[in-house]
């Protein structure tokens, strides 16, 4: 989805085959470790991605901060993390 300034609302992930893809962060319903990273979204569709759960997490975590700071763009891996 795009915000009202037109940019990604969403976050880059890595799929297991290292294929970089952003998802909207509004679908995921749960993250679990299987021991992958397994994320469920709220469709019924499973991703199973590089990143660790915390990495994940971290990675919503920072994209809702920029939103909520106003900030426009997509959150890249490891971007806005302290």
């Amino acid at each position: 989805t795009r915000d009202r300034k037109g940019a990604l609302n969403m976050i880059t992930l890595t799929k297991l085959n290292g294929v970089p893809f952003v998802l909207n962060d509004d679908l995921i319903e749960t993250i679990e470790r299987t021991p992958d990273t397994t994320i469920h979204l709220t469709n019924g569709h499973l991703l199973i991605v590089r990143e660790t759960l915390e990495e994940v997490v971290d990675e919503v975590v920072a994209f809702r901060k920029r939103l909520r700071a106003g900030l426009p763009g997509r959150v890249e891996n490891g971007e806005g993390r302290s």
